[in-house]
């Protein structure tokens, strides 16, 4: 009877022991955790002046997946496999969301991409909680993404410029390079809606690439700001960044 005993007890430490190491090398995470994070890591190489340093991703309370200063792939949704964070993007050439799966693990707590090895010095991407703010001030136009090639060269510089309102709202002023434009602006989380943009009706040199602008800023109905840099959305699709000009007004 005591070796029985002995032995029910050697097996039930056993398995105790065994249980807290899968417990360890098998943590699961849940998308409630990691909504509205944001993952970005430097940029390789110095970035070009008066750019974002960062690149990466942001993964939306919807399950929407949106990229940050990558240009190449348009994000389609994002989800939690126990622990693996798996996203789903296209590119104009594969048309298909197709995903990739990275292992997770806890950093100092926080849910972090398992490195690979060698990678240990410059660590993957971490999740950072990411709120709402609201991007008041004059912005710059950096960059903008479409299939259509036009010269980035208009006369006056594209900008647009956010006010709050007195009796609340947001107040919308800008340029396209030739005309200036205006009207209201609502922002909602990370949402971004306008109503109807009143506009100069001038002519100059630079009005087709004005017209591109402004076919962008109609699309646009999210928001991310990042320190000094506007990254401006067509729900997933990044079409636009701007960065805040600290010029004396």
């Amino acid at each position: 009877m005591k070796i029985k005993a002995s032995i029910t007890g050697v097996i039930l430490i056993t398995a105790i022991m065994l249980s807290s190491c899968l417990s360890t090398d098998f943590e699961t995470f849940s998308e409630e955790e990691l909504a509205n994070t944001l993952w970005t890591s430097p940029i390789c190489g110095m970035p070009a002046e008066g750019c974002y340093g960062k690149d990466g991703y942001f993964l939306a309370e919807d399950g929407s997946l949106l990229y940050i200063n990558i240009f190449s792939m348009t994000g389609d949704r994002w989800e939690i496999d126990g622990d693996q964070l798996v996203l789903y993007s296209h590119t104009e050439g594969y048309p298909e969301p197709s995903p990739v799966s990275y292992p997770l693990v806890r950093r100092d707590g926080v849910p972090a991409i398992r490195p690979v090895s060698g990678e240990e010095e410059q660590l993957p991407p971490a999740a950072e909680k990411l709120d709402p703010r609201v991007p008041e001030g004059r912005w710059l136009l950096r960059n903008m993404l479409n299939p259509e090639n036009h010269e980035v060269n208009p006369e006056t510089p594209v900008f647009l410029e956010i006010r709050t309102e007195e009796q609340g709202g947001y107040f919308l002023f800008g340029s396209g390079g030739v005309n200036t434009f205006r009207g209201n602006l609502q922002l909602e989380d990370f949402s971004w809606s306008t109503g109807p943009l009143m506009s100069t009706m001038m002519a100059g040199p630079g009005l087709e690439y004005e017209d591109l602008v402004m076919r962008n800023m109609d699309r646009v109905s999210r928001y991310i700001l990042l320190e000094d840099f506007l990254f401006l959305y067509d729900h997933k699709e990044l079409i636009m960044v701007l960065g805040k000009d600290h010029s004396p007004s």
